[in-house]
C-alpha cells in the first residue's frame, strides 16, 4: 500500500533534480490547460425607444462575443489543450526515471498520436460530464476514475478510448479516496501559493503536484 510522504517524496526528488524543465512544463500546464475567463458588459436602458433598440443591439454585440470566446476556448481545450496535457504527463513519467528533456511536451503531436489522443481525452470528458448532470459528487468521483487516462495514453497511444478508459477505472478502484486526501495534502502549499500571488505556485508547488501524481501513476500501475 502507498503511502501519501512516499510519493510526495519521490515527486520531490524528481522535479529537484531536473528543476527549470519541471517547472517550465508544469507552467506550461498551468497556461495551455488551465482555460482563460471572458469579461462581460452590461448596459443601461432608458424609457425611449431610440435607447432601446441600441441597448438591444448592443446586447446583442456583446453575446456574440461571448459565443465567439466560447468557441475559440472550446477549439483551444480540444485542439491544444489536451495534447500538451498528455505532453505534460510524458514529460513527468520520463522525469521520474531519468531527467527529462523538455520536448517530451509534444509527444502527443508526433508519430500519429495526436488525434487519438483528442478523441480518448473528448470521450473521458464527455463522459465525466455526463455524470455531472446527475449531481457534483458522481461528476467528481468519475473524474478520479479517469485520472489516469492521460498518463495511460502517454506511455501507450496506441491504446483504443475505451481501454485506456476501463485501465485507469481499474487502477483508481479502492483508490479515489486516497487520491483525494492526497489532493488535499497540498491544500497549505495552494494557499501558500495564492498568498504570493501565484509565485510559490510557478516555482515549487505546481511541478511538485505533477511530480507526485506521476509518480502515482507509476505506483497504481506496478501493483497491477
Amino acid at each position: 500500500m502507498w503511502t501519501r510522504k512516499e510519493l510526495k517524496e519521490r515527486g520531490k526528488t524528481a522535479f529537484k533534480r531536473n528543476y527549470w524543465p519541471s517547472v517550465l512544463a508544469a507552467l506550461l500546464m498551468m497556461l495551455v490547460c488551465g482555460g482563460g475567463g471572458a469579461g462581460s458588459g452590461r448596459a443601461a436602458s432608458q424609457s425611449s425607444g431610440t435607447m432601446d433598440a441600441g441597448s438591444s443591439a448592443l446586447f446583442g454585440i456583446v453575446m456574440g462575443i461571448i459565443a465567439v470566446c466560447a468557441v475559440i476556448g472550446i477549439i483551444w481545450n480540444i485542439f491544444l489543450a489536451m495534447p500538451v496535457c498528455v505532453g505534460v504527463n510524458r514529460f513527468f513519467l520520463e522525469n521520474s526515471r531519468q531527467p527529462a528533456g523538455i520536448r517530451e511536451i509534444g509527444y502527443a503531436f508526433g508519430g500519429g498520436r495526436y488525434f487519438k489522443i483528442i478523441g480518448t481525452q473528448l470521450v473521458k470528458n464527455i463522459f465525466i460530464g455526463l455524470w455531472c448532470l446527475l449531481l457534483v459528487i458522481p461528476g467528481i468521483i468519475k473524474a478520479y476514475e479517469y485520472r489516469m487516462v492521460g498518463f495511460i495514453q502517454a506511455e501507450e497511444p496506441e491504446l483504443g478510448t475505451m481501454e485506456c478508459l476501463r485501465r485507469s477505472k481499474e487502477m483508481m478502484k479502492g483508490q479515489k479516496w486516497n487520491t483525494f486526501v492526497l489532493d488535499l495534502s497540498f491544500l497549505g502549499w495552494m494557499i501558500l501559493s495564492g498568498i504570493t500571488l501565484g509565485i510559490v505556485g510557478i516555482f515549487y508547488v505546481n511541478p511538485y503536484m505533477q511530480a507526485t501524481d506521476a509518480e502515482l501513476y507509476l505506483t497504481l500501475k506496478n501493483k497491477q
